[in-house]
């Protein structure tokens, strides 16, 4: 429950960084990113206090709520479970922490001018309820971190808990500070890659492509779409290249433009949606 509470609190506070970075740079590929240090300094330095909170650093949120649930396992004998805990936690800063913010900031181009010029990526402004809302995450972070009774006596048990113990913070410690050697002698070798991930969606992306090349014996998606454009009403043609020119106008024009206008009505709509029937979903539980 302790894990779940901070979790919340770093990683929104992680999500409104890369959010205000997207919302600036109309970029989201850490590949297109770098060298924009200087010109988001506010944004880089709020989002590292979530990046140190999810990493566990002592004094931050992240340090009380993790170190809990591998004291517990501890208490429980259960050393594999410690050990990947552990693991996991070195993995975490590895990404989140080190990989990211110093491909998304600083990159190949290092920190950047202080201004635009002629720099290959232009940095918008940020909204000043952005900021107040990443700052509010990350001061309740610092103060869990700092206070971890501000956390504990909200849990639905009584919490007789020590985080600040000298063997806890020398442990985590060493491993922050292995890891952060580890990708400073590595840096090379864990640069941002152009490459697609696929999860699940590797099923529908193999038999549409599949479908695509007419692979089925029967017509093409391609072709399936051009007959179905070609229809023999002059005004139906003309609704659906209307329909269509609305679309792409919609659509960034090419990769680094500002952000379209698309996330700021279809997608907040979607948003707003899902946290709706989430709350009624919520609400009719026991």
């Amino acid at each position: 429950t302790a894990h779940a509470f901070a979790h919340i609190l770093y990683k929104g506070l992680l999500l409104m960084g890369a959010g205000a970075v997207i919302h600036a740079t109309g970029r989201a590929k850490m590949t297109e990113l770098g060298g924009i240090a200087n010109r988001m300094r506010g944004v880089l330095a709020l989002y590292m206090i979530g990046a140190v909170s999810i990493s566990s650093v002592p004094l931050f949120s992240g340090f009380v709520s993790k170190e809990v649930a591998v004291y517990a396992a501890a208490l429980d004998e259960r050393t594999l479970v410690v050990l990947l805990l552990k693991v996991a936690s070195v993995g975490t800063f590895l990404h989140t922490g080190l990989k990211l913010p110093f491909g998304t900031w600083f990159g190949h181009d290092g920190p950047g001018p202080t201004a635009n010029g002629n720099h290959r990526i232009d940095v918008g402004p940020v909204p000043r309820s952005m900021y107040v809302a990443m700052a509010i995450s990350a001061a309740l972070n610092v103060a869990i971190g700092v206070y971890p009774r501000l956390l504990f006596d909200l849990l639905p048990y009584a919490m007789d808990y020590d985080a600040y113990t000298l063997s806890k913070v020398v442990d985590k410690s060493q491993i922050l500070i292995f890891t952060a050697l580890a990708f400073w002698l590595l840096l090379n070798k864990l640069h941002a890659d152009r490459t697609i991930s696929v999860d699940t969606d590797v099923v529908y992306r193999r038999w549409t492509a599949l479908l695509g090349r007419g692979f089925v014996g029967g017509p093409s998606a391609t072709e399936l779409v051009r007959v179905a454009t070609a229809a023999p009403r002059r005004q139906s043609r003309a609704t659906v290249a209307r329909m269509f020119g609305v679309l792409m106008d919609r659509l960034p024009a090419k990769r680094g433009d500002n952000p379209p206008v698309y996330p700021t009505w279809a997608l907040g709509a979607v948003l707003l949606a899902v946290m709706v029937v989430l709350l009624i979903l919520t609400l009719r539980l026991p």
